[in-house]
């Protein structure tokens, strides 16, 4: 068991909320100094104190797939902690998501990216900028430009303008490919 994180009254964060924020930062801090077996078991520590957040496993999951390119590792973390999440929260899912289908990229695992993409349609779970714009990068790396100019235009039509991220994702494969006047 790692303990109780002790802060001095004086720093005013005595109340429940702080107390995750204060379980937060040290995740976020493990994670980044690659300490993820330390990170988990704070996090089975917090869940014996049913202290446990979605946002804390959100960060881990988050610092795991950063890291690592090992995408079956991901989705195993994600989902052997699905429990811990309220059934059926649709931004869990959208995160989830989100987090597999940037590491399948990642990784150039393009047809992994557009089934989880056509997974979480089928789900009626409403894609967000990231799960966009990595979908807009795979049909681009796959030289499919109608669909990721069609998939830009769906996007604006939910409310989702396009970003500096969006337009890199779909010019930069196409520059590599040499694709440059469907670049333009």
């Amino acid at each position: 068991m790692i303990g109780k994180l002790h802060l001095p009254s004086s720093c005013g964060l005595e109340n429940s909320q702080n107390i995750h924020v204060r379980y937060h930062s040290m995740i976020s801090i493990l994670e980044k100094f690659r300490k993820f077996d330390t990170a988990s078991a704070l996090i089975n520590d917090m869940r014996a104190a049913s202290l446990l957040t979605p946002q804390a496993l959100l960060i881990m999951i988050r610092k795991y797939t950063a890291v690592h390119d090992n995408v079956k590792d991901a989705e195993h973390l994600l989902f052997c902690n699905k429990s811990s999440f309220l059934l059926n929260t649709k931004s869990f899912n959208v995160y989830s998501y989100s987090s597999i289908m940037l590491c399948y990229l990642k990784a150039g695992n393009l047809n992994a990216v557009l089934r989880h993409f056509y997974k979480m349609k089928a789900l009626e779970i409403e894609p967000d900028r990231k799960v966009y714009n990595a979908v807009i990068h795979a049909h681009a790396k796959g030289s499919f430009v109608k669909e990721a100019r069609s998939l830009m235009k769906t996007k604006e039509e939910k409310g989702i303008n396009p970003d500096t991220i969006t337009c890199n994702s779909i010019i930069k494969p196409l520059c590599n490919a040499r694709l440059r006047d469907e670049a333009k």
